[in-house]
C-alpha cells in the first residue's frame, strides 16, 4: 500500500494518481480531524447522526488509519517543527471510559508513517545523531536501521526498505537496503555516488562519480548489479539524458562536453592584409600653420624686384598679384597664407587618413588574433549492449522529453564558414562578438534525433525556437516554440523517425504539465491573472478538449470533474486559494457545491464523496448535497481515499 499523502491542507502535490482503494460509502468511512481547541477526534462513520469521540486532548500532526480498520496511529505533541510522539489507539476502544492512547515511541518524523501489507507499521525518528527506522509489529518495536541521512522507500514487495546516508564534505552518498523483518544484513549497494538515475528497487543502479576539470563538472557513469561489482560504463559525461534498466541491461542517453579555441580573427576577413604588410608609409607631420605659413618679418624685395615674406621658420614665399588682383601687398600675404597652410592641411589630411586606415587595420587585426573566442558543444551519445555510439555532433541547446528518445537541438559548424565582416569595415576588436550574435538570431536551424537518426527539423516559421519537448507516446510529440514574441504549442506525429504534420494547438497557454500514465498533456489557456482563473484543457491522440472553464483548481477523479472557481489568494506570493468549490455536469455546467472552500483541504473517499473544509467547517458531500459534520476544524483524516489528478492555475 502506498504512503498516504492525501491528509487535507498538507496535500501540497499538482498530481496524485493511482491509489488503487476500495471505493465504499460514507457510512463505511471512519474520520479523524483536529479542533480549534486541539482536541483530536473521531467519527466511525460519516452519516449524519454519528457523534464525534475525543480519542487524545493532545491533537495530531499526522494520522492514518490501519487496513484492517482496527487502529489508528497518529503523532502529536511536536517538541519542533519536525518530530513528535508517536502513538496508537485501538478503534473499538475510543471513547470507553479510562481507555488513552497507547505510546509507541517518541522523535517520530510525523510524515514518515507507513502501514505494510501484513500490518506492521513503519515509522522514522530523528534526533541530532541522524536517522533511525523501526517497524512496529503490534507489540514492539524493533530497529531496522540507523544513522542515516534520507528514506529511499520500499521494495514492492514489501522486503525491502533503502535509505540513504550522505557525506556533507563531497556530497556524494552511499544507499543501502535492508530486510524489513529485521532479520536480514544490511547491504551496501552504492557507494560514494553523486548522483543515482534509475529507481533503488532495479536490479541494477546506475549512477556517477563527479569530478571537477576546468571549473566543470565531468562524471564517471557506473553500474552495479545488486549482488555484483561495480562496472565503470563511460568517463567524461556531462550530463545524463535518459536511461533505461531492463532485464538487467542498461541504456542510456548522454553528453560530453566539447570546446574549441579560435582567435576573433577566424570569424573575419582581411582583404589588405599583404598591401598592409608591405607599407612603408610613416606618419606624416602635421603642417605648422605659425611657423611655417604666417608671415612674420614683414615684406622684402630681391634684386629682381619681385616681392616676397618670410614665416618665422625663414620660408620665403613670393606674392602672387596675379591671384589676387586688387589687394594690398600685405593682404596678398596673408591671403596667401591662409590659402598656402590649407592646401597643405588637406595633402596632410590625405596621407595622414591612408597611414591611419594602414595602421588601424593592423592594430584591429592583432588585437582579434589576440582575443580567443571558446566554441563549446556537445556530442550526443547512446550507451546500449555495452558500447557507446556517437549520434550526434556539435550540438548546441539540447531539448529533450522526459525520460524518451527524442531529441531537438541546434548544431554549431565545424568549420567557421560565416565571416561576419572585413577588418577594415571594424571600429574595434570587440565589435565582432556583436556582430556574431546578431548572425546567430538569423541562422538558427535545427535538428531532430529520433532512436539515434539526425535530421534537419522542419518548422512552421523560419524565427521559431523550440523551448521543449513533450514525447505523449512514441506517435505523438508536442513542442513549445517561441518566435521572440509569442509561444505557442505545436503538435507534430512521429514518422519514419521524423516530426510531421505540425500543427499549432493554441498561442495561449500556462502550467503545461505531461500525464505519461494517460499519454496526455494538460495546460491552462484564456487565463486571467486577475481572477486567477482559466480554461484547463488537455491534449490526447490528436484531439484538445475543453476539461473546465474559467476555473482556478480542477480535480478529476474517475469520471468525475470538480472545480475551484471565483478564488481569493490566502496571501500574496502563495499558491493556497479558497472559492466556489462545484461538480461539472456531461455538458460541463458547474453546479455548486458550496462557497469558501480551501483548495488544499478537498479529500475523496469515492468519485461521490467528497470530504473538505469551508472556513473552519468540515462539510462532506454525498454526490447529491453538501452538509455540515462539525465546526472550527484545523485537520482531518479519512480511512479511505481514492486517487485523483489535480490541476492548479499559478
Amino acid at each position: 500500500m502506498p504512503i498516504i499523502l492525501g491528509a487535507a491542507g498538507l496535500v501540497v502535490i499538482a498530481v496524485i494518481l493511482g491509489c488503487l482503494l476500495l471505493l465504499k460509502g460514507s457510512d463505511d468511512v471512519m474520520m479523524a480531524y483536529t479542533t480549534e481547541d486541539g482536541e483530536l477526534m473521531f467519527l466511525k462513520n460519516l452519516s449524519e447522526k454519528t457523534e464525534a469521540v475525543e480519542i487524545d486532548d493532545e491533537g495530531a500532526e499526522y494520522l492514518l488509519f490501519s487496513q484492517d480498520g482496527k487502529y489508528v496511529y497518529f503523532v502529536s505533541e511536536l517538541e519542533n517543527q519536525y518530530t513528535g510522539t508517536l502513538y496508537r489507539m485501538q478503534i473499538s476502544k475510543i471513547g470507553k471510559k479510562g481507555e488513552r492512547p497507547e505510546k509507541i515511541d517518541k522523535d517520530v518524523y510525523p510524515y514518515l508513517l507507513r502501514i505494510l501489507e501484513n500490518g506492521n507499521l513503519l515509522y522514522e525518528t530523528r534526533d541530532v545523531g541522524g536517522s533511525e527506522l523501526f517497524v512496529f509489529d503490534g507489540k514492539e518495536s524493533e530497529r531496522i536501521a540507523k544513522d542515516y541521512t534520507s528514506f529511499g522507500g520500499v521494495d514492492a514487495d514489501e522486503k525491502y526498505v533503502y535509505y540513504i546516508e550522505r557525506n556533507y564534505e563531497d556530497y556524494t552518498e552511499c544507499l543501502y537496503r535492508t530486510t524489513l523483518d529485521g532479520e536480514g544484513k544490511e547491504e551496501l549497494l552504492v557507494e560514494d555516488a553523486d548522483n543515482i538515475y534509475n529507481s533503488y528497487q532495479d536490479d541494477v543502479l546506475l549512477y556517477s562519480r563527479e569530478e571537477y576539470v576546468d571549473d566543470r563538472s565531468i562524471y564517471t557513469i557506473y553500474s552495479k548489479a545488486v549482488d555484483g561489482k561495480e562496472e565503470k560504463l563511460v568517463e567524461g559525461v556531462a550530463s545524463l539524458l535518459d536511461c533505461t534498466v531492463e532485464d538487467e541491461k542498461v541504456s542510456f542517453y548522454y553528453t560530453v562536453y566539447q570546446e574549441e579555441t579560435y582567435s576573433l580573427f577566424d570569424y573575419v576577413t582581411y582583404d589588405q592584409e599583404a598591401s598592409d604588410a608591405a607599407s612603408t608609409l610613416t606618419e606624416p607631420a602635421m603642417p605648422d600653420k605659425g611657423n611655417d605659413y604666417t608671415p612674420w618679418y614683414g615684406l622684402y624685395e630681391d634684386e629682381n624686384g619681385r616681392i616676397y615674406y618670410e614665416s618665422y621658420s625663414r620660408i620665403k614665399y613670393y606674392l602672387d598679384f596675379e591671384s589676387y588682383p586688387d589687394m594690398s601687398d600685405v593682404d596678398v600675404a596673408y591671403a596667401m597664407a591662409e590659402d598656402l597652410y590649407a592646401a597643405a592641411y588637406a595633402e596632410y589630411e590625405t596621407a595622414y587618413n591612408e597611414w591611419y586606415a594602414i595602421e588601424q587595420r593592423k592594430t584591429i587585426a592583432q588585437e582579434l588574433k589576440n582575443i580567443t573566442s571558446t566554441n563549446s558543444y556537445y556530442s550526443l551519445y547512446v550507451y546500449e549492449d555495452g558500447e557507446s555510439k556517437e549520434i550526434a555532433k556539435r550540438a548546441l541547446n539540447i531539448k529533450s522529453g522526459y525520460y524518451s528518445d527524442i531529441f531537438v537541438y541546434e548544431k554549431t559548424d565545424e568549420v567557421i564558414t560565416d565571416k561576419v565582416a572585413d577588418v577594415s569595415e571594424l571600429e574595434y576588436a570587440y565589435q565582432v562578438y556583436d556582430l556574431m550574435d546578431s548572425q546567430e538570431e538569423t541562422r538558427r536551424v535545427y535538428y531532430q534525433n529520433i532512436g539515434g537518426v539526425e535530421s534537419v527539423l522542419d518548422l512552421e516559421e523560419e524565427e521559431f525556437q523550440v523551448s521543449s519537448v513533450y514525447e505523449l507516446n512514441d506517435e505523438s510529440v508536442i513542442l513549445t516554440l517561441y518566435d521572440g514574441e509569442d509561444s505557442y504549442l505545436y503538435a507534430y506525429t512521429v514518422r519514419d523517425n521524423v516530426l510531421v504534420n505540425g500543427e499549432e494547438i493554441t498561442d495561449e497557454y500556462r502550467n503545461l504539465s505531461l500525464n505519461h500514465a494517460e499519454e496526455t498533456l494538460y495546460f491552462f489557456t484564456n487565463v486571467d491573472m486577475e481572477k486567477m482563473e482559466g480554461d484547463l484543457m488537455s491534449y490526447r491522440d490528436g484531439k484538445c478538449t475543453e476539461i473546465a472553464s474559467d476555473v482556478s483548481v480542477v480535480y478529476m477523479v474517475g469520471e468525475k470533474v470538480y472545480t475551484l472557481s471565483d478564488v481569493e489568494m490566502a496571501r500574496e506570493y502563495s499558491y493556497n486559494r479558497s472559492g466556489e468549490f462545484s461538480l461539472l455536469d456531461k455538458k460541463g455546467k458547474a453546479a455548486k457545491i458550496e462557497d469558501d472552500v480551501d483548495m488544499y483541504s478537498v479529500d475523496f473517499c469515492d468519485e461521490n464523496t467528497v470530504v473538505f473544509i469551508n472556513g473552519q467547517d468540515l462539510y462532506i458531500y454525498d454526490g447529491k448535497e453538501a452538509r455540515r459534520i462539525t465546526r472550527d476544524v484545523n485537520n482531518f483524516w479519512c480511512s479511505e481515499y481514492v486517487g485523483s489528478t489535480y490541476k492548479y492555475l499559478n
